[in-house]
């Protein structure tokens, strides 16, 4: 059975197998370019990550193109990256991704307007794109093109210090969205930097909901602990800091030892993502909300998807030329885990001397009252409403205990500043 036959049965993946057989013989004629075109829609672009660049130019075709610029953007090659993406036209499926990446691509240039040009135009063409889609599946990549579009238009934003549109950008991603754990952090880093110390406490205050267990980030105890500091709320501002060397150093000390064991292995982390979460929970808790964190990605969820149909079809068809394949789709899921696994240990370490330097901070602050013969001129109390700053258009409601799933990521603290002072009647 040649390629086209496969392609037209349904066997995607041995269609594709087949066609690559012909392509590195004698090149992808134009004869058959919609043909491997269309089994690239079926089986996702994964399955091209494994040819050099020159072979992605050479197939000349959208998606070896697209695919080739993403290579050209993690290099920082953004000139070579928007030329590839030029060739992607209006009337490929491929499109608004094509946007996503050329705004991106334009934002590192230094080229804003035409960096919000692509935003925009990728904001409203998404929808447009969602409407003709296949199925259900293609309908949530062109949300997910959507979503990060408003992602890095927000970030685009912050790093010009225009938190207020940052803000409105990132409330663009829906609640439900696959991403919307991720970005809490980046608008409590947002209310931060508008100095709403409140507000952005109330955004990390989202992650002690039980149904966001498993997206902790360190880095939100770093940021805990400088919003308390900026209200002079020293004790509260160490005792963060405190629980994290106390939390977070056994908790990375122990996934260094279970990761440590997978240096000749190639699949080693991606075995450990099959283990059976119970399993995992034995071993320990934390190891299991951090393999749950990473199989809540976007990107393991899209190639876990496409393996498992590969592996179905394999099994189906009793087809060994998947063999390697399907090799390459586990390897890809194993270095993804264990590039996740290694940031949370390095980002310990480096968060770890962020926290070093806020008690070294709080230290000196607390010395200067002591020597100036000051204190701070109020007691640490619980705050009020009147501390809560929201729009016209927010209500107030206060927190009883209970995480509703309407009103995550919208709380806010009310705690009084502490930081006028006034004299101690001490003196030295």
């Amino acid at each position: 059975m040649d390629a086209f036959e496969k392609y037209m049965g349904g066997s995607n993946y041995s269609a594709f197998v087949a066609f690559m057989t012909v392509i590195e013989k004698q090149g992808l004629s134009p004869k058959n370019k919609p043909f491997f075109k269309g089994v690239l829609k079926k089986t996702g672009l994964q399955v091209l990550n494994s040819m050099t660049d020159q072979q992605l130019v050479d197939l000349d075709i959208e998606p070896g193109y697209l695919v080739a610029a993403r290579r050209k953007l993690i290099e920082k090659k953004y000139t070579t990256a928007i030329k590839l993406l030029n060739k992607v036209t209006s009337n490929s499926y491929l499109y608004p991704e094509t946007l996503l990446l050329k705004s991106t691509a334009y934002s590192f240039l230094g080229r804003r307007a035409a960096a919000i040009w692509h935003w925009d135009l990728c904001d409203e063409l998404t929808l447009k794109y969602q409407k003709f889609a296949d199925s259900a599946e293609e309908r949530k990549y062109y949300q997910i093109i959507k979503e990060n579009c408003a992602i890095n238009y927000a970030r685009d934003a912050y790093k010009l210090q225009q938190y207020e549109k940052a803000i409105t950008l990132y409330n663009k991603v829906p609640k439900k969205s696959y991403q919307w754990p991720y970005i809490l952090l980046e608008k409590a880093w947002t209310y931060y930097q508008l100095e709403d110390f409140n507000r952005s406490l109330g955004v990390l205050l989202t992650y002690n909901s039980p149904l966001l267990e498993s997206y902790f980030s360190p880095e939100a105890e770093v940021l805990k602990a400088l919003n308390y500091f900026k209200l002079c709320l020293y004790s509260d501002s160490m005792n963060v800091i405190n629980n994290f060397y106390e939390l977070y150093k056994n908790r990375s000390e122990k996934l260094r030892e279970i990761i440590g064991k997978g240096k000749k292995d190639p699949l080693y982390y991606f075995n450990l993502t099959e283990k059976p979460i119970k399993e995992i929970e034995k071993e320990n808790r934390f190891f299991r909300n951090v393999m749950t964190k990473i199989k809540r990605s976007v990107k393991y969820s899209l190639d876990y998807q496409a393996m498992k149909k590969l592996e179905h079809e394999r099994i189906t068809l009793n087809n060994t030329d998947l063999d390697l394949l399907l090799f390459d789709f586990r390897y890809q899921i194993s270095h993804f885990t264990k590039r996740n696994m290694y940031k949370f240990i390095n980002q310990f370490h480096s968060l770890s001397k962020e926290m070093f330097n806020i008690r070294l901070e709080i230290i000196t602050k607390q010395k200067d009252l002591l020597y100036e013969q000051k204190k701070l001129s109020a007691d640490r109390s619980r705050g009020n409403k009147n501390n809560v700053s929201k729009s016209k258009y927010e209500d107030f409601w206060i927190f009883k205990d209970s995480f509703w799933a309407d009103e995550l990521g919208d709380y806010s603290l009310g705690l009084d500043s502490m930081c006028k002072t006034v004299k101690s009647g001490f003196s030295l």
